[in-house]
């Protein structure tokens, strides 16, 4: 209990690192929490400072949900207790403790989560995510489906880790709830990787 404890807090911490601020600093961009959405996420780095930007931000934010998990993996903990590690790098993403607790909405570090505990359900979750946009050329409807999809897998796969999964699932749909009421209005802005 305690290996699991001390697993979550450093998740947590490693999650509560917002890449998309550091990046923009790195690359001497403006604070993308001051621009476009103001999420500090890949596809508001993507709209605003460009390509390369959003790359390092995904990759980021990725790593930030792999490396806590994997890391744990070599403590001989289960896939359950793995999945609430997870949990909390996503959770520090969302809410972080070195950011005033305003961080992004978690998609990237989720995949990073589900690459290290569910790889195969990882890459079928991130096929629909660029199906969909393809289709509607909207991130959040991407998200949105690719989240909701997400309960439902886990219940198939592994019962067990159904409880952080489904609470991960709530947060991010409330995380997205601008983007479901611009979405209802028809105001929610379409994909590009042109910069504003």
């Amino acid at each position: 209990m305690l290996m699991l404890l001390l697993s979550m807090i450093f998740a947590y911490l490693c999650g509560s690192i917002i890449s998309a601020v550091l990046v923009c600093r790195c690359l001497r961009f403006e604070d993308p929490r001051i621009k476009g959405s103001k999420n500090p996420g890949v596809s508001n780095v993507a709209r605003n400072f460009g390509k390369q930007a959003a790359i390092l931000v995904l990759i980021a934010d990725t790593f930030k949900g792999f490396f806590p998990v994997y890391l744990a993996t070599w403590f001989n903990l289960s896939y359950t207790q793995l999945t609430w590690i997870g949990f909390a790098a996503i959770i520090g993403h969302m809410y972080p403790i070195f950011f005033h607790f305003k961080g992004g909405k978690g998609i990237a570090t989720t995949f990073g989560v589900l690459l290290i505990l569910f790889p195969y359900l990882a890459c079928a979750l991130c096929l629909l995510w660029v199906m969909t946009i393809t289709i509607t050329r909207y991130v959040s409807i991407a998200s949105l489906l690719s989240v909701f999809a997400l309960p439902f897998a886990i219940y198939f796969i592994h019962s067990q880790a159904l409880l952080p999964i489904l609470g991960l699932s709530c947060l991010i749909i409330w995380k997205h709830r601008g983007n479901i009421s611009r979405l209802s209005m028809g105001n929610e802005s379409r994909f590009s990787l042109k910069r504003k």
